[in-house]
């Protein structure tokens, strides 16, 4: 089993952009900067080549919202949970590859 790890940040207020290369960042491939930079269409076929579990944790019902809709764009779809001990009762359901976490979350920090 694979130590867990931080592959990358996004604060708030997130944007397309940086959650595209903090995604990218995370699983290990390069993006083009410039490109990335010029485009301001998310790449919809990212999931269909990276298939990824995620588990979105954050408390704030916009901030989910928004999320939700940027991950949707990039083909992705996400277990949403609103506090810190939902996050551990997710993990004994089941692993995910990518944990999206607001780091101040009701019952138990992130």
């Amino acid at each position: 089993m694979k130590a867990a790890a931080i592959g990358a940040i996004v604060t708030k207020p997130i944007k397309a952009s940086s959650l595209h290369t903090a995604i990218v960042a995370a699983l290990g491939l390069t993006a083009d900067a410039e490109a990335l930079e010029e485009s301001t269409v998310l790449d919809p076929g990212l999931a269909g080549r990276h298939p990824l579990r995620i588990l979105l944790a954050e408390d704030n019902i916009v901030n989910q919202k928004l999320a939700i809709r940027l991950l949707d764009k990039m083909g992705y779809r996400a277990d949403v949970v609103g506090n810190g001990l939902e996050i551990l009762e997710a993990l004994d359901r089941q692993s995910y590859d990518l944990l999206l976490s607001d780091v101040q979350m009701p019952e138990m920090d992130g």
